[in-house]
Order: structure tokens, then C-alpha cells, then sequence
């Protein structure tokens, strides 16, 4: 149907609006969240395993970025992450809240092991990301017979980085 008055047409533009909402919600990245989950729940060890492998490049959904700086942040100035002082912290607006507050009760799969499969999933797709935009600029820009030899250099690199990667998680998968 075809929204022909200003009040269909804003009632669709509001319809279009949520529909983007929810469609991001459902589209959280399961590493991101598993990462955080283990930063919420786990242990100090744990925790500093995490932040040495990982930054917050690593995450795409602007609310789990922040809230992983803020966790950050805070193991930096304590040593310690303490869900409650978080949850009462005036510097969380209700999205982080409410964020922690979801993650802080999902205590299934806390170890090492699937830390590095979450941390494994980020890095390879953020390398996979990296390769598909060099891959798009290659294809959709006429660049000089020297820039194109550059960008096809480093599109090789960062493949030859996601097979070194696969490798690398393929030989610890291996180990008991």
C-alpha cells in the first residue's frame, strides 16, 4: 500500500524507524555479547585476558563498544569490575543499564576457551571487513595502474591475516 497522506506517510516513516530498531537488536554480533557477558560475570583472570586480546576496534554495535570502554575504564581504575557500582553509576545512561543489567544474569559459558572463540569471530570479521571495503575501492574506483598494485598488496596481507588466523584457532581448537 502506498501512503498517500502526511499522516500515512509519517505513521510508515515511524513503522520504517522501529523496524530498523528491532532489526539492530536482533543483529548484535553473539561474540560481542558473549565478551561482555564474560566481563560482567567471570573472573579478574579472565577479565584481564580479555582486555590484553582485545580492544574496542573489535566491536561494532555502538552500545556494546561503549559499555566495553566503560568496563574497561573501570577494571583499569579498580582491578575490579562490580556489576552493582556499575548498574548505580550516574555516568550509564538506561541503554548501558539496561545492558548490564541483561548481561549480568546470563552466567551459562564463562571460560577461556570461549573468550578466544568470541575473540577469534571479532578479529576475522573485522579483517573480512576490512578485505570486502579495499575489495569494494578496488573495484569502484579507477586509480592509477600504481595505486591499484597497493591495494591489491595489501588485500593479499589482509587475506594472508585472516588464514593465518583461521590457522592459528583451527591449531588450538586441536589441543585438549
Amino acid at each position: 500500500p502506498v501512503a498517500n497522506t502526511e499522516q500515512e506517510k509519517s505513521a510508515a516513516a515511524d513503522k520504517l524507524s522501529e523496524t530498523k530498531k528491532t532489526t539492530v537488536l536482533r543483529g548484535r554480533h553473539r561474540a560481542e555479547e558473549g565478551l561482555l557477558n564474560m566481563l560482567l560475570n567471570g573472573d579478574d583472570d579472565l577479565r584481564r585476558y580479555i582486555f590484553e586480546k582485545t580492544g574496542s576496534d573489535l566491536f561494532e554495535n555502538d552500545l556494546y563498544r561503549r559499555l566495553y570502554e566503560h568496563l574497561l575504564e573501570h577494571f583499569e581504575d579498580s582491578g575490579r569490575i562490580d556489576v552493582h557500582k556499575l548498574y548505580d553509576s550516574d555516568a550509564y545512561d538506561s541503554d548501558l543499564k539496561d545492558m548490564v543489567a541483561t548481561l549480568s544474569v546470563n552466567t551459562e559459558i564463562i571460560d577461556t576457551r570461549y573468550a578466544e572463540d568470541c575473540i577469534f569471530q571479532l578479529k576475522k570479521w573485522q579483517l573480512e571487513k576490512q578485505a570486502r571495503e579495499l575489495s569494494e575501492h578496488l573495484r569502484h574506483e579507477p586509480e592509477s595502474e600504481e595505486a591499484q598494485k597497493h591495494f591489491t598488496v595489501e588485500l593479499n596481507a589482509i587475506r594472508q591475516n585472516i588464514a593465518r588466523l583461521d590457522k592459528e584457532w583451527r591449531e588450538r581448537k586441536r589441543q585438549p
